[in-house]
């Protein structure tokens, strides 16, 4: 998955948060869920910063929550 996919929505974005981004999309299908845990071994960002990472994604509609699949999972947020 290419992070240029995403386009507007990383602009003020800090580039080593971009560079986690990228590390999540060469790791992740498209439409793979993911956690925080998951987004940690990828990334090698500690607990709360990786919740803080997620946090921000969120905001700014590049993950969405997934339902039906335990607490704090994640999917790309990708119009078709």
């Amino acid at each position: 998955m290419n992070i240029g996919m995403f386009g507007e929505k990383i602009s003020g974005i800090s580039k080593k948060t971009i560079q986690h981004m990228e590390q999540l999309c060469d790791s992740f299908d498209k439409n793979e869920i993911f956690g925080r845990s998951r987004v940690e071994e990828v990334t090698g960002l500690k607990n709360t910063r990786a919740s803080l990472f997620l946090k921000e994604l969120l905001e700014r509609n590049i993950i969405q929550k997934v339902t039906g699949h335990g607490k704090g999972k994640y999917t790309f947020f990708i119009k078709e």
